[in-house]
């Protein structure tokens, strides 16, 4: 859950780089390929493919059912960032409460999809 949280409402002294991520998702377009693929995969990417490794071994311990852990991460970055509605990631602050509810809504949807069924 603390992973989830964190997701939601990033720490304060994170800040600066989830304005300037913000800014480069909005108008991404706009930066010249290579370098927008340098910062892909310098970023999101290394992140993505990290929670993906961490999926795969909880897999391995039979504590998720996962086919695909670079989608099972995905699932779970979607899950736990939805705020639509809510304000802006990174923007608008999000109450403790409302954080609280995003992570819980976000994690038991996403258990319920990737928990082992036996």
């Amino acid at each position: 859950m603390s992973l989830a949280k964190d997701w939601v409402r990033p720490r304060p002294e994170f800040t600066d780089h989830f304005a300037i991520t913000a800014r480069i998702s909005a108008e991404g377009e706009n930066f010249p390929g290579d370098l927008h693929d340098a910062w892909q995969k310098a970023g999101p990417l290394r992140v993505q493919r990290t929670l993906a490794a961490r999926m795969a071994r909880l897999a391995e311990r039979g504590l998720l059912h996962v086919l695909d852990s670079e989608l099972a991460a995905q699932h779970f970055v979607v899950l736990v960032t939805n705020t639509w509605g809510r304000g802006r990631a990174g923007v608008d602050a999000l109450s403790d409460t409302e954080t609280h509810e995003i992570a819980a809504a976000g994690v038991h949807a996403f258990l319920h999809g990737y928990l082992p069924r036996d």
